[in-house]
């Protein structure tokens, strides 16, 4: 009499005698290291439809997230902690070579001495009856890679998750690791709006010769990798080729497509060699400039002209963000030509003699030209000698008129003069004389009647209030006169500034401390600030950024604070 006996992965029905306690179905995918049946597989359900959870050691794997060339990636609820994690294995499973195992552990280590909110964060690495495996934060959300699939993401959402990244990036390059597979697909995006980067399949450390990657083989995905990377030069890689990376990243949520596209893996890697990328604003018009710029330095082929850093690049794009100017420029086109000449050498030969030929051709036809030039400067020159006649007849005139006190006359004579020449300098400055002698009413305001004296004062943005200084800060009506906030009475204020939205006052004051003020009730918002140290000079001068979010303070010790 047989026994009914279940699998032990599935619950399907076993005879009794099969090894391990597994089907054949379930046999044959540990073997083959096609991983455990889950949720979703045909298999995996119970005689009540119900879905059956793999215990893998301390976790309960639920279903598959997705899998690689050499991992395979679970959600799972960690039984001791009470919670849900992503839990990575090799896809080899048992027949994992050696050099995998070493991969797959140097993966883990990479990612797990890296602390920084935009990278999934490492919980556990071991193995489970020879299955090795690591554990790791499981964030709730969508790839970027399909956030961007069918359309661009607007420029500044773009450029904030770039910043984000490029931090990311630049925390791992401090602890000496290069990601070496930045790219869209392995960029999440979790329920806060929050790039995070995963899967260091690929990294490094910095300053090791690894034995992982084979000279001259190029690991990476071809629309996203950098050109050294590409042509397996692995002694050029360093934390600007992940630059590129993230350049090529930029590019695709701009203009939803990689840098290089086409239809086989050796054309776009000729590309990515030979040929520069299309500029983001053909693709996609609504691109800014700047934010171009940007993205098309870090994809420069000479690693040496991207960034130096990702810290650099997360730099500029606050400065994008912050709309001020970047620091990078665009390559001028002579800077293009030479780029292209030394990449295709035997095409720059041929164009240079073709200019030889058109130059020589030109060469009398220059000559005709310089003839006929001279001519007309010669007419030129007459012309001007003749204005030049009456212009000066014309300010004889002028100052007779004013020696005879008929100066509407003289204004008269010289207006016809700029009429004929606007950019008459000697007309107009004898004009600006001329009208300077007549006195013109000038309405005044109300005095703004302040006990103490001021020192400084300063228009709000729309014009409507005056903040003044001087032991202390008044805020006053600029039309009535009338003080629309008392005094706040403290240290003798030097300089006064509204903040862009009129909402904060800075003050620069006499003891060394500067402080922000609101502006409608004088309360001070943030604790003073010290800035004359470390002599305790006075601080004479204070202003905004255009954002509002910082000021910049000096004293006349040659001392500046932002």
């Amino acid at each position: 009499m047989r026994l009914n006996i279940s699998c032990t992965a599935c619950g399907g029905r076993l005879s009794g005698d099969e090894p391990g306690g597994l089907c054949p179905a379930c046999l044959a995918r540990v073997t083959f290291g096609l991983g455990p049946n889950l949720v979703g597989d045909q298999s995996s359900h119970g005689i009540h439809g119900k879905p059956q959870l793999r215990q893998f050691g301390d976790y309960e794997l639920i279903h598959e997230l997705g899998r690689g060339g050499m991992g395979v990636v679970y959600k799972a609820h960690q039984r001791s902690l009470d919670r849900i994690v992503a839990v990575k294995m090799i896809l080899a499973g048992h027949f994992a070579s050696r050099s995998d195992v070493q991969r797959f552990h140097a993966e883990a280590q990479n990612a797990a001495r890296l602390r920084h909110p935009n990278i999934v964060s490492i919980y556990e690495v071991g193995d489970f009856e020879g299955q090795h495996f690591y554990a790791m934060e499981f964030v709730q959300g969508q790839r970027l890679a399909d956030l961007a699939r069918d359309q661009p993401l607007p420029s500044r959402q773009a450029a904030r998750y770039l910043k984000a990244l490029a931090e990311a990036t630049h925390i791992g390059h401090l602890e000496g690791v290069i990601h070496r597979d930045l790219k869209p697909a392995n960029i999440l995006i979790d329920a806060l709006d929050q790039p995070r980067i995963t899967d260091f399949g690929l990294s490094r450390q910095l300053g090791t010769d690894s034995t992982l990657t084979l000279t001259g083989q190029a690991m990476g995905s071809p629309g996203y990798m950098a050109p050294e990377q590409a042509s397996g030069r692995h002694e050029e890689i360093g934390p600007r080729s992940d630059v590129y990376g993230l350049g090529a990243i930029l590019f695709h949520l701009l203009t939803a497509r990689p840098p290089f596209h086409a239809a086989s893996v050796p054309e776009v890697l000729r590309q990515l060699i030979e040929a520069e990328p299309l500029s983001p604003r053909l693709l996609n018009p609504a691109v800014p400039r700047d934010l171009e710029t940007i993205c098309l330095k870090c994809l420069t082929k000479e690693p040496q002209r991207r960034y130096a850093s990702a810290r650099k690049l997360a730099e500029d794009l606050d400065r994008f963000l912050c709309d001020e100017p970047v620091v990078a420029r665009p390559a001028s086109a002579l800077e293009k030509s030479w780029r292209s000449c030394r990449r295709h050498p035997a095409v720059a030969g041929l164009s240079a003699a073709v200019l030889l030929l058109l130059l020589f051709v030109t060469v009398g036809s220059l000559w005709s030209a310089w003839r006929l030039k001279t001519a007309r400067e010669l007419a030129v020159r007459e012309r001007d000698r003749a204005e030049r006649t009456s212009s000066r007849l014309k300010l004889r005139t002028a100052e007779r008129l004013l020696e005879e006190g008929d100066s509407s006359s003289a204004v008269a004579v010289l207006a016809q003069m700029l009429r004929e020449k606007p950019a008459d300098a000697i007309a107009g400055g004898w004009i600006m004389d001329v009208l300077g002698r007549f006195a013109y009413p000038v309405p005044l305001t109300p005095a703004l009647n302040e006990s103490a004296m001021i020192y400084h004062a300063r228009f709000s943005p729309d014009g409507r209030t005056v903040a003044t200084a001087c032991g202390g800060v008044g805020v006053w009506d600029a039309l009535s006169g009338k003080q629309l906030v008392p005094r706040v009475p403290f240290s003798t204020v030097n300089f006064v500034e509204f903040s862009p939205d009129g909402r904060k006052l800075a003050c620069a004051c006499a003891d060394g401390t500067a402080r922000i003020l609101d502006a409608t009730t004088g309360q001070e918002l943030t604790p003073r600030m010290l800035h004359g140290e470390p002599d305790g000079a006075p601080v004479f001068s204070i202003r905004f950024d255009r954002a509002g979010a910082r000021v910049i303070t000096s004293t006349r010790a040659r001392f500046a604070r932002i």
